[in-house]
């Protein structure tokens, strides 16, 4: 049985690899052990496109089960769309999220880079636990 965790952030230099690299370490060595409720994953796509670090970021957390909640999230800045926001549905409360995620589709712009990115700070939540 895995060993579940809250949160995991994975914040790397995209421009060496060592993002990437890490990533698929935890891949082959980590993720079939571990579970992690949430997890942030910077890919600096805004920056670089080393190694397609945001494709296959992606790629990897899907095969993992995990739900991306919020992909090229932003800092108060169209510009720079650095990470995604995911979540492992067998640890939190799905309701929850798909309600989030369908209050905030209206928050996202037009990014040239990316297609679309959101400002983190324009995340609704909703606090009615």
């Amino acid at each position: 049985m895995p060993l579940l965790f809250d949160y995991l952030q994975i914040d790397l230099e995209v421009d060496n690899g060592s993002t990437l690299e890490t990533l698929q370490k935890l891949d082959n060595e980590i993720f079939d052990t571990y579970k992690f409720a949430t997890v942030t994953f910077e890919h600096d796509i805004y920056r670089s496109n080393f190694g397609n670090t945001r494709l296959e970021s992606r790629n990897i957390f899907k095969k993992r089960g995990y739900v991306c909640v919020f992909e090229d999230i932003n800092n108060n800045s169209v510009k720079h769309p650095y990470e995604d926001w995911y979540v492992h549905p067998d640890l939190v409360d799905m309701d929850y999220v798909n309600n989030l995620i369908e209050n905030n589709k209206t928050n996202y712009m037009i990014q040239p880079v990316t297609g679309k990115t959101i400002n983190w700070k324009d995340i609704k939540y909703n606090y009615n636990w």
